[in-house]
C-alpha cells in the first residue's frame, strides 16, 4: 500500500471505532442487552467497501 492509502485505511478504521463507541457509549452491557446495538456495532466491523480486500 501507499502512504495515502494507508491514512485513508486508519481514517475509516478510526471513524468505524467513533461510531461503535456512540452506539454503545463504551459500556459493554448496552451491547449486550441490545440487538440493535449489536447489529450496528456488527455492522460497522463489516467492510462495506471491500478496503481490507487482498491486493490483486
Amino acid at each position: 500500500m501507499d502512504p495515502e492509502a494507508d491514512l485513508a485505511l486508519l481514517e475509516h478504521i478510526r471513524e468505524r471505532i467513533a461510531r461503535i463507541d456512540q452506539y454503545t457509549n463504551g459500556e459493554r452491557s448496552r451491547f449486550c442487552d441490545s440487538h440493535v446495538v449489536q447489529d450496528a456495532v456488527i455492522r460497522n466491523l463489516a467492510d462495506h467497501r471491500g478496503i481490507y480486500a487482498a491486493p490483486q
